[in-house]
């Protein structure tokens, strides 16, 4: 971070009881982490090829969870920023005003990224997760994808794209070809190479209960089992040698 070693930022709830996230700093050698900076926050990004950072709080992939889905209260994203890298944050407005003229909600954001001259966040403001961004002034708020079900997810950019998830796909967002598309995943095996998981509920026979009531034995898929009958896993049993 100061330039003398490369350093890892990560946030983490470590030593909170209530679950606040601050951010730390961890040495790609190993050894203690150290704290960042003091206060909440979850997210911090770079701007790329420049000096600028933003610190940001309640931001971490928020439509992960179904909760914070069109999520208007008081723990929407807030981003501070530091234009020149010399230490003076300031804190930037992202109003949903600037997409919706009869709204005057602070913007719920998250997966901030500093590229090209602007901020690039996920927010659901018309109700489906996508990738927007806004200038350094939370203004010019432009949307970059189109999805109408399933939300962006996990977001992460490079100098030339954003990759993220939808709806267990991955896609990414081009900047050289202005578009968005999903990314044909082939895994280089068939189905049947897959393993296969049968219940054993729908192929068990000939149950037996121990005299003492305590366990059980059954026959499934042409094996016996022992079973305990509240806790442990079943024993499978063999005919002595």
């Amino acid at each position: 971070v100061d330039g003398s070693e490369p350093e890892l930022i990560v946030s983490s709830d470590a030593d909170e009881a209530m679950g606040r996230k601050r951010l730390f700093c961890v040495s790609f050698g190993g050894g203690q982490p150290k704290l960042f900076v003091e206060g909440e926050y979850d997210g911090v990004a770079y701007e790329r090829g420049g000096k600028g950072m933003c610190m940001c709080r309640h931001t971490v992939d928020k439509l992960v969870h179904g909760t914070w889905k069109g999520y208007r209260g008081g723990r929407t994203g807030f981003v501070w920023v530091d234009r020149k890298g010399d230490g003076n944050f300031a804190r930037l407005p992202l109003r949903e005003s600037e997409i919706d003229a009869s709204s005057d909600r602070d913007l719920n954001v998250g997966n901030i990224m500093w590229l090209k001259g602007r901020l690039w966040f996920v927010a659901d403001p018309d109700g489906s997760g996508n990738l927007w961004s806004c200038n350094l002034d939370g203004k010019d708020m432009t949307k970059h994808t189109d999805h109408d079900f399933f939300d962006v997810r996990n977001a992460s950019a490079t100098a030339d794209a954003i990759a993220y998830t939808c709806g267990g796909d991955l896609w990414v967002l081009d900047f050289a070809a202005d578009e968005h598309r999903m990314v044909e995943l082939d895994f280089g095996w068939p189905p049947s190479h897959i393993p296969q998981y049968h219940d054993a509920e729908d192929n068990c026979q000939s149950v037996l209960l121990h005299p003492d009531g305590h366990h059980f034995a059954c026959l499934s898929r042409g094996q016996a089992f022992e079973l305990a009958l509240w806790a442990g896993p079943p024993v499978a049993l063999r005919p002595p040698r």
